[in-house]
């Protein structure tokens, strides 16, 4: 009665670390940029991260791809100001996971004319 008890726990177990995936929904980890809310000069910015258990990710609603093992790096042309970056993953039960990077673009203005003399 124990052996038979164990083994069903067991496969109970396993059973729910194999379906993990389907049960959390779809993550997104982004690598780069470190913070969330940021200044910055540059006028691109690199996004890297890793999502798992997708059926589809999209950044500011454009699709992206990923690797084979859920790892995506995307540069994006940044407008003066403010920027709100959405990145958003589905998984293929509809499962729905968002995160929202914000950036200041400082726009440098270079004076392109010479005095002269």
């Amino acid at each position: 009665k124990v052996s038979v008890f164990l083994m069903f726990l067991f496969m109970t177990f396993y059973g729910f670390y194999n379906a993990r995936g389907m049960i959390m929904g779809p993550t997104i980890d982004i690598y780069s940029p470190s913070s969330e809310n940021l200044e910055t000069n540059d006028k691109i910015i690199k996004i890297k991260g890793e999502a798992k258990n997708i059926s589809a990710i999209t950044i500011n609603e454009r699709s992206i791809l990923v690797d084979t093992e859920g790892v995506f790096e995307e540069k994006l042309l940044l407008s003066p100001g403010s920027n709100i970056i959405e990145l958003k993953a589905k998984d293929r039960f509809k499962n729905e996971v968002k995160k929202l990077i914000k950036v200041y673009y400082v726009e440098h203005i270079q004076d392109n004319y010479k005095e002269e003399i």
